[in-house]
Formats: C-alpha cells, structure tokens, sequence
C-alpha cells in the first residue's frame, strides 16, 4: 500500500502545479504579449526613421 500513499502526494502535488497555471498563466501570456508587442513598435519605429530618406526629393 506504500505505492497508494505516493500516488496521492503526486496527485496532490499536480493539482497544485494546474491551479498555479490557472492563476498565473494569462498573466504570462499578457507578460509576453506586451514583450511582443514592444518588439514590434521597436522595430516599427526604428523602420521609418531610416526609411525616412526615401521620400525627400533628390537635390
């Protein structure tokens, strides 16, 4: 019966894990979305500032 003992500290173990993803996981995922998301601003600003000298006209 040793084996029932673990397997319910296993089972404790794992609700414990899935209620923590239940709790931090959409943060997580907003966390990363911003960081996403800063990136792409980044480089979207970063793209027009040295694609500016395309539409002066040639002296």
């Amino acid at each position: 019966m040793a084996g029932v003992g673990g397997q319910v500290g296993y089972i404790e173990q794992t609700a414990k894990q899935l209620v923590a993803v239940a709790a931090f996981g959409p943060t997580r995922l907003l966390l990363l979305t911003g960081y996403i998301s800063v990136i792409w601003v980044t480089a979207a600003i970063g793209s027009a500032l040295t694609a500016g000298h395309f539409g002066k006209a040639p002296k």
